[in-house]
Order: structure tokens, then sequence, then C-alpha cells
């Protein structure tokens, strides 16, 4: 019981961080807007969601490099 109950467990975790670089996007645009700097002049532009910055990045793979 304990070895299937253990297999699974370690199965379930790594599921969890199988899309890591999201969270990892995710926490840091957060924490930008919720620690704003109070230097700045001006605020700093909010960061697009996690699929349109994919979609950027994805589009500067494919542009041909000059």
């Amino acid at each position: 019981m304990k070895p299937t109950l253990l297999l699974l467990l370690i199965l379930g975790i790594g599921g969890c961080a199988t899309d890591w670089s999201r969270g990892l996007y995710e926490g840091v645009r957060q924490q930008r807007e919720a620690l704003p700097d109070p230097t700045a002049a001006q605020p700093a532009p909010r960061n697009p969601d996690y699929e349109q910055y994919r979609r950027e990045r994805e589009a500067l793979k494919d542009a041909p490099a000059r």
C-alpha cells in the first residue's frame, strides 16, 4: 500500500511542475504589480499575461536574424 501511495504522490507532485515557466512569470508579474517602484517618475507599464508573452516570444524565435 505504501509504495503505491508514494508512487502516486511523486507522480502528482511531478505533474505540478510541468509548467514552471508560467508560474515563475506570473509570480514576477504579480510581485511587480503589488510592489511598484516608489522612485519611478511614472508607473511601469503592466506586463502582458503569460499567453501573450509566449506568443510574442515565439514570434521572435521565428523571425529571421538580421
